[in-house]
């Protein structure tokens, strides 16, 4: 109980939800209600198949492909850069149908939102110090927990209001773009720094 405890612990404070929420209402913006319920949906079944795999034959995976941690922060930074500079660019009628698209659900949201690089990291040194199945359990209570966390997200766009709302959602473009600058940013300092520790 005492790993599973802590494990769980750990898990949220890598998952971070509840900072990861201005960007979700910022990303469904404009979505029906049953957009974002399946959005959502999609988001939690995403990142713990993801959490899933990588706690099974992650680092098995890793070893045979020759990709480092450092490369996942990096290439997902990538990813979130391109995809928040691609919805700070559309009009809003092309950002209407672009939220409309399951795809959010599963890019960015499961991933690298919900099961990013912190996350996969976390999952991998879990899984060797307390078990599969326990980091399979704490996994799964913070995906769901996450996935709460957003579908309660309309109480919050209530309170602000529909213009304060449409203001979030462009600010939650910069935030996630501050994302991944810092997920890149992350990843290269530590490829420096492996490299360093490497050469000595």
């Amino acid at each position: 109980m005492e790993a599973l405890l802590v494990s769980l612990i750990k898990l949220f404070v890598a998952t971070d939800a509840v900072g990861t929420l201005p960007v979700y209402i910022g990303l469904t913006e404009g979505m029906s209600e049953e957009e974002k319920r399946r959005t959502v949906k999609l988001s939690v079944i995403t990142s713990f198949l993801i959490v899933l795999g990588f706690s099974v034959v992650g680092s098995w995976l890793l070893r045979v492909l020759g990709v480092s941690v450092c490369d996942f922060e990096i290439a997902g930074g990538l990813l979130l850069l391109i995809l928040s500079v691609d919805i700070l660019m559309r009009n809003e009628q092309a950002k209407a149908e672009a939220a409309s698209s399951e795809r959010i659900g599963v890019v960015p949201l499961g991933t690298p939102l919900i099961a990013g690089p912190c996350v996969l990291t976390l999952v991998l040194l879990l899984a060797d110090s307390v078990g599969v199945v326990c980091t399979l359990v704490a996994a799964l209570v913070n995906v769901v927990l996450a996935g709460l966390i957003f579908a309660n997200a309309g109480v919050v766009t209530r309170l602000i209001g529909s213009r304060a709302s449409k203001a979030f959602a462009k600010v939650s473009s910069l935030l996630l773009a501050g994302l991944a600058v810092t997920l890149m940013r992350q990843g290269i300092i530590a490829a420096i720094e492996h490299a360093q520790k490497s050469a000595s």
